[in-house]
Parts: C-alpha cells; structure tokens; sequence
C-alpha cells in the first residue's frame, strides 16, 4: 500500500484494511502500525478500526494467534451451505441471510431471538402475491406469487445493500415474501462514519 495507494482515498483504504483484518481473524500490533503507516491514517480513522470489536470483529492478535487486551473474543457466525449457487463457495454470504431463512421456514430459534408477543402461525395462511408493477426484468421473468406468511424484518442501525440481496434470494428460493427495510440504507462511506461515532 505504498505508492500505488497514493490515488486512493481515504475510506478506500479503510475499507482494505478492514477487510484483510476481518478475513485474518485479527493482526498482530506490528502489522496493524505498517499498515496504518503505509495508509496515512489518523488516530480517529485508527480508532474506528478498533471500534469494529464493538460488531463483533477480533482486531488485533498476537503473534502466538491468541488474542490480546486490545482484541476481543470474534463472534462466529454460522453459515448454512448453499447448494443453489454455484459462487456460494468463493463470494460473500451475510450472516443476515441465514437468519432470514429461518423466519421464512419457521425455524428461528425464540430461546436466542425471543419474542415478546406469541409467534403466529405460517400454516393456513392464503396466498401473498407480489405488488410490484408487473414489468418484466431483464431475463423476462415476471413479478411469481408467495405462499405463507409475510416476513416483515427490519434492521437497526441499518441495512446494507448486499443484506437486501440476501432478502431477496431467500424469496426467490423459497418463494415466501420476504419485506425488508432498516433505520437507513448503508453504503460503504457512511460505514466507515458510523464505526468513527462508536462509543467504546
């Protein structure tokens, strides 16, 4: 990241070493002060990279690959394979999408995620039929019909376009409607924002 990033902006080079932190479970203090060093970050865009333990994120290890005060214990995430897709091995899944296929089929555990109103029924509900315009889209298909209950799923703090995705390929897949909608949409510079205005 030397001089090739010298025409990279700043949340770019973030977001690269977010990435590589999230995809090596954590670096040691030395890789973390190169990497700082090379980007040119400051201590606020320095410290919204440490806020990323705040989602669960492992930032830094030492050099044994334990973890050290400065980095906490990485939720991990389960994901279902998806047999469906033949990139499901090489491309991103969101945990949101395992989630989301749960509700739709009913199997959501209420002991992790408990509901503070009895849980309806997704049996003998009619038919739900799509609301969007009838046009049809790029591969000609059209607007297909749902059975079952409608999934309402909203997401605090904010939804990202690659979520949305999810949404909709566990609708098509299961053909259930699947709504979905957030406090805001996120894109990847607003992210960058929210983790500077983390509280930890």
């Amino acid at each position: 990241m030397g001089s090739e990033s010298a025409g990279m902006t700043l949340p770019n080079k973030m977001r690269l070493i977010a990435i590589f932190i999230i995809a090596q479970g954590g670096i040691t203090e030395e890789a973390r002060r190169t990497l700082v060093a090379a980007a040119g970050l400051t201590t606020e865009d320095q410290d919204a990279l440490i806020h990323l333990e705040a989602l669960g994120v492992k930032v830094q290890k030492s050099k044994s690959g334990s973890s050290s005060m400065w980095g906490g214990q990485a939720k991990k995430n389960k994901r279902r394979a998806y047999q469906d897709s033949e990139y499901a091995a090489s491309r991103y899944v969101c945990a949101l999408k395992d989630l989301i296929d749960q509700i739709v089929q009913g199997e959501l555990s209420t002991e992790v995620y408990p509901s503070v109103l009895p849980m309806p029924s997704l049996v003998g509900k009619p038919v739900a039929r799509s609301l969007r315009k009838p046009e049809k889209g790029r591969l000609g298909k059209q607007p297909g019909s749902y059975t079952g209950a409608r999934s309402l799923i909203f997401v605090a703090g904010g939804v990202s376009f690659s979520e949305l995705r999810a949404a909709y390929e566990v609708m098509e897949r299961q053909k259930k409607e699947v709504i979905i909608g957030g406090t805001s949409y996120l894109t990847p510079n607003t992210f960058v924002d929210l983790l500077r205005a983390i509280k930890i």
